[in-house]
C-alpha cells in the first residue's frame, strides 16, 4: 500500500509514499471517507510521493474542498510535476506547505 491513515485529536493525517496508482484511488476515497476526513483537517505527508495518478489527484482535490484546514506538507516534486500534469497545481497552491529554510541557508 502506497498510503497510511491515521487519526488522532480531530485530524485525519495521510502519508503518501512512493507511486499511487488508479488501483489505490478508490480503495484511499473509501479509507478517508471511512476516516470522516471530510468534516476534519487533513495534513498530508507527501515528503517521500512518487508520481500520483490523476485518479488520485481528483481524491485529493475532493478532499480539500470539504476539509477544512487541509494542506499537503513538503510534496515531492513526483507529486509536484503530476499536479502540473494534469493542470491542477494551481489548485492546490494555498494547501502547499513547503519545507521551511532554515536561516542562513
Amino acid at each position: 500500500m502506497a498510503f497510511q491513515i491515521s487519526c488522532a485529536n480531530g485530524r485525519v493525517t495521510l502519508e503518501l509514499e512512493g507511486d499511487n496508482s488508479v488501483e489505490q484511488a478508490a480503495e484511499l476515497h473509501q479509507k478517508l471517507l471511512s476516516a470522516g476526513a471530510q468534516n476534519k483537517e487533513v495534513n498530508v505527508k507527501a515528503e517521500h510521493s512518487g508520481a500520483i495518478d490523476i485518479t488520485v489527484v481528483q481524491v485529493l482535490a475532493a478532499l480539500q474542498t470539504c476539509s477544512p484546514g487541509f494542506r499537503i506538507e513538503r510534496p515531492s516534486e513526483q507529486m509536484l510535476s503530476s499536479f502540473d500534469r494534469c493542470g491542477m497545481r494551481r489548485s492546490f497552491r494555498a494547501a502547499l506547505k513547503p519545507e521551511k529554510k532554515e536561516k542562513g541557508t
